[in-house]
């Protein structure tokens, strides 16, 4: 279950009274935390005004209990864990944004955002709401999602492919009217403006070439890299060639493309 902890009058509220066994609040299941979230975060997303905290329930239930031998310790012991196999059914993950001036928990209504997995939960920098990022199952299409402190909803984007999709990398940017976010649909992983109805405004990044986050993954990790007061992008590509992985700046109106490492 998950608990608030109030630092200068050392008190504790709880949030939630249904944690067990196999329902997780606030905490990663095994394939969240290994495939979607790489071992970044807890399944807690704090609004960068401290005033609200979202957080994934993971409801484990329906998913198969497998058993394996841990040979790290001198004698070997045996655990169970709940392990979703290929084909087989994977845990029920539902987002919550719970406002601490209230005490409320709001709920995003799975009937009205279709999704397998969530993959993606920023807050904006005003706090307001969340960027979402949702994914199906077959992962040949994802939809951004901008969540009210309600759990209302409104999609914003949609990438699909015939085969595989990326997941929608994102950036809500300050004035409120418009993102960037990144699309594979030319071929290439590139980043482009959009307004919230989600029509293109126009390309930042174009050519033949993917760009990369300045961090370790491969996503665009758009949120890191991007200096909105100044009007500019970072990312890493492979650009000139193959052999090479560069670091580049560009405006955020798509000139001044320069390459920062040598």
């Amino acid at each position: 279950d998950l608990w608030l902890l109030d630092l200068e009058r050392r008190e504790e509220t709880r949030v939630t009274r249904d944690g067990s066994d196999a329902v997780l609040n606030g905490t990663l299941s095994w394939v969240y935390l290994e495939e979607i979230f790489g071992h970044e975060g807890a399944g807690i997303f704090w609004s960068p005004d401290s005033s609200a905290l979202a957080f994934l329930r993971t409801d484990e239930s329906p998913v198969a209990v497998s058993t394996f031998v841990d040979i790290e310790p001198e004698t070997p012991r045996v655990w169970r864990q709940r392990y979703p196999k290929a084909g087989g059914a994977n845990p029920l993950v539902r987002l919550a944004l719970h406002d601490l001036g209230s005490g409320r928990t709001a709920w995003l209504d799975p009937s009205t955002v279709a999704y397998e997995y969530l993959t993606q939960v920023e807050w904006l920098d005003d706090s307001r709401a969340l960027g979402v990022v949702a994914l199906n199952r077959a992962q040949d299409r994802a939809d951004l999602y901008r969540v009210e402190r309600s759990g209302a909803a409104r999609r914003v984007l949609t990438e699909t492919d015939p085969a595989w999709v990326n997941a929608i990398d994102f950036h809500f940017l300050a004035g409120g009217e418009e993102l960037v976010a990144s699309s594979q649909a030319d071929g290439h992983t590139h980043l482009y403006r959009y307004t919230l109805g989600g029509e293109r405004v126009g390309a930042i990044t174009s050519g033949p070439w993917s760009i990369r986050g300045t961090e370790a993954w491969q996503r665009a990790t758009i949120a890191t890299t991007l200096d909105e007061r100044n009007g500019y992008a970072y990312f890493t590509a492979r650009r000139p060639d193959l052999t090479q992985i560069q670091l580049y700046r560009v405006g955020l109106d798509g000139t001044g493309l320069v390459r920062l490492s040598s």
